[in-house]
C-alpha cells in the first residue's frame, strides 16, 4: 500500500504486501521510512555513534602516524575486538514493531539490562583491559581504536537487527 505520494506505507501495524520483497528498496525512499517507522531515540542514538565513529576515527588515524609502525597491529586488533564488542552490545536494546505507534522502538529486558552493565563495566575499565595486552606507550591508541570500534559495532548491530526485524514483519505479513 502506498501514501498518496506513492512511497511505501505499513497499514495496521504490519508493512504492506511488497510486490518484489528481494528487490532493494531505493536509497531515499528507506531513509523516508526510517524517518516516518523507526523511533527518534533509536535514529538519534544511531547518529551519535556515528558522529563519535567518525571523530575517533580522525584521531586515531592522527595518533597511528605519529606513532611508531609497531602500533597498526594492535590499534587495528583493538578496533576489530571493539566491533565485536559493540555488536553484542547493540543488543541492549531490543527492537520492537510498536503497532499503536507504527514505529520501531527499543526496550531494555532483562539481556539487555545485563549487557548494558557488563559495557559500562568495560568502558570503565577499558584502558586497564587494553593495557594488559600492548605496551604503556600505545595503550591510550588502542584504548581509542577499541573505543572507536565499540562505535561502529554498535552502528552495524542496530542496523542489522532493524533488518531483521523489518524480514520478520514482511514474513509475518505474507
Amino acid at each position: 500500500m502506498s501514501d498518496p505520494d506513492g512511497r511505501r506505507t505499513f497499514d495496521g501495524g504490519q508493512p504492506a504486501q511488497v510486490s518484489r520483497p528481494h528487490t532493494r528498496i531505493p536509497r531515499g525512499e528507506r531513509r523516508d521510512m526510517a524517518r516516518r517507522h523507526v523511533d527518534k531515540k533509536i535514529r538519534m542514538r544511531m547518529r551519535i555513534f556515528a558522529v563519535i565513529f567518525v571523530v575517533l576515527l580522525v584521531v586515531v588515524i592522527v595518533e597511528l602516524f605519529l606513532a611508531t609502525p609497531e602500533a597498526v597491529p594492535p590499534a587495528l586488533a583493538g578496533l576489530v575486538g571493539g566491533i565485536a564488542v559493540g555488536l553484542v552490545a547493540s543488543r541492549m536494546f531490543r527492537l520492537e514493531w510498536d503497532r499503536a505507534a507504527r514505529t520501531v522502538v527499543g526496550k531494555l529486558d532483562i539481556l539487555g539490562g545485563i549487557i548494558l552493565v557488563a559495557y559500562i563495566v568495560f568502558s570503565i575499565f577499558r584502558s586497564r583491559i587494553v593495557a594488559l595486552w600492548v605496551p604503556a606507550d600505545i595503550v591510550k591508541l588502542c584504548s581509542l581504536a577499541v573505543m572507536d570500534g565499540l562505535m561502529l559495532g554498535q552502528v552495524i548491530g542496530t542496523v542489522g537487527g532493524l533488518k531483521e526485524l523489518y524480514k520478520r514483519i514482511v514474513a509475518d505479513a505474507d
